[in-house]
């Protein structure tokens, strides 16, 4: 059997020297063998040690504390399936928390950039009701169902409205044409003529949608902002106007990937 030093696997895993040993010294890793050198002992790992390292350190990334960690590396009748479904609601719930501080910051930049008069600084959490996370919860999404469904109707009437198939088919080859010219000139600055002439382009088409009405740049800005910050799961809550409408939509799903393996 092949044994590899501290030295040798820190430079397989990619893992620095003091990590590993912190690693034994909590007792996540028990090296599989141990050379005595005179007065010094030096731990001496194994391929599985070597696999079992690397794992833990993907745990680590995964902010598992070291006992659950040891749990998982030692303990046959561990609930892995618990406790990744545990770590993956607290990793969503830290990353929902950051889109809504995003969320708040993207707000301050907007009202910074549209009213330069107005001080950033001058923003302080009372602006936010004191709770940033139910501020940008209830900007976000509207849980109030008869509100939801007259959007949905108002917005399915307007698609609707005075459009047909060579309408869609127009306007779909249009957003294409206007996708393409901005992509291919993707390899000049920003600033470029050629760059601001494609925004214009889709400023120009936006506004023939709208029967002329003003459209704001900034505000067009501001929403992609905040959209190119929000996560697939915060853009169901927004879509389907409910909280927790992504889990709802997954669970339903898995019930029914189940039930077909069952048939």
């Amino acid at each position: 059997m092949k044994y590899y030093t501290l030295d040798e696997v820190a430079s397989l895993t990619k893992i620095n020297k003091r990590t590993l040993k912190y690693y034994v010294e909590r007792k996540i890793i028990v090296p599989s063998s141990m050379r005595n050198e005179g007065k010094k002992k030096y731990w001496l790992y194994t391929e599985s040690d070597i696999t079992n390292i690397k794992q833990i350190a993907l745990y680590r990334e995964l902010n598992y504390s070291a006992d659950s960690i040891k749990k998982i590396i030692s303990e046959e009748d561990f609930d892995w399936n618990k406790a990744l479904n545990e770590q993956i609601d607290e990793l969503r719930a830290r990353k929902k928390h950051l889109e809504n501080l995003i969320f708040a910051a993207e707000m301050m930049r907007y009202y910074s950039e549209s009213e330069p008069e107005e001080d950033p600084a001058g923003f302080d959490i009372s602006d936010f009701d004191n709770d940033i996370d139910s501020f940008a919860d209830s900007m976000l999404i509207s849980n109030e169902d008869q509100l939801a469904k007259d959007s949905l109707t108002k917005f399915s009437d307007d698609l609707a409205k005075g459009l047909d198939i060579s309408d869609i088919q127009k306007h779909g080859q249009e957003v294409t044409n206007l996708v393409i010219q901005i992509r291919d000139r993707m390899n000049q600055p920003p600033s470029s003529e050629k760059v601001q002439k494609s925004i214009d382009d889709v400023f120009r088409y936006l506004s023939s949608l709208s029967d002329g009405t003003t459209i704001n740049p900034s505000d067009v800005l501001f929403g992609i902002r905040l959209i190119s910050n929000i996560s697939i799961d915060r853009m169901f809550d927004v879509i389907f106007s409910k909280e927790g409408s992504a889990d709802f939509v997954l669970e339903a799903l898995k019930i029914y990937c189940n039930r077909k393996k069952e048939n």
